[in-house]
Parts: structure tokens; C-alpha cells; sequence
């Protein structure tokens, strides 16, 4: 899988998540993508994209709506076309997956831990915790 930026979606997973997305009318693909968070160990590399790109649209979704790239425009225009609201459940639930991706023993941080940008990725990953909790 291919990462070429600091962003939730600037990975191939993620644009692939966004573009299954798309055919969605309610939370079930991030809900689903949510729990993978909590089931499946260890969480892999594409499935912590996934979880950032779901936790992204979460965080949209609630008004906080970050960056706006040509990598999560499907998710964008989902956003547009289905507002929603988010329970406080799946916001505990997003907080919660963070702190999965960036225990010492994740696979995405230890492949972020090699690269040049891994403290602006850990930033990122703050910023997004922090729109969550607003």
C-alpha cells in the first residue's frame, strides 16, 4: 500500500474506503470499519488507514471539518449528501482506535516511527483527536 502524505487520506486504503463509501446511506461502512479497531489483531496497515479515513469522516461530519483534499473528496461529497449525527458512542469508539493506532506495537506506527514525517503524522493524529473532542 502506497502512503504519500501526512493526511487520513493519503494513502491507497483510504481512497478505496471512500469510494465504497459512496454507495452508503447511513454509518454502517464506518461503524464496521470502527470495530475492526477492536477485532482484528494485529490491526494491519491497511485496516489503520481505513480506521483514519472513517475517524476523518467522523470528525467531518460533526463540523470539524478539516482538510479538504482531492483524496477525500469522496468522502466530502458523501458528507454533503448525508448529513448526520454522530452519537457520542462512536466518537468514544474513534477516540478509542486512535489510541489502538498509536500504541508502541501498531504496525502503522512503527512504519510511520521510520519515516521522515512521523512527527507531523502523530501531530495530525492529535489535531484529528482534538476535533473529535470538540
Amino acid at each position: 500500500m502506497e502512503m504519500w502524505g501526512i493526511g487520513c487520506f493519503d494513502n491507497d486504503a483510504a481512497v478505496n474506503w471512500a469510494l465504497k463509501l459512496i454507495d452508503c446511506k447511513d454509518l454502517s461502512i464506518i461503524t464496521s470499519t470502527l470495530n475492526l479497531a477492536k477485532n482484528m489483531e494485529p490491526l494491519n496497515t491497511d485496516g489503520a488507514c481505513k480506521v483514519l479515513a472513517a475517524i476523518e469522516t467522523i470528525a467531518k461530519l460533526k463540523g470539524e471539518i478539516g482538510n479538504k483534499t482531492l483524496y477525500s473528496k469522496s468522502a466530502d461529497e458523501w458528507i454533503k449528501n448525508n448529513p448526520m449525527r454522530i452519537s457520542q458512542t462512536i466518537i468514544n469508539q474513534s477516540l478509542e482506535a486512535i489510541e489502538v493506532i498509536t500504541e508502541p506495537d501498531s504496525i502503522l506506527l512503527t512504519q510511520w516511527e521510520k519515516k521522515e514525517d512521523f512527527v507531523n503524522w502523530m501531530k495530525e493524529l492529535e489535531v484529528l483527536r482534538n476535533r473529535l473532542l470538540k
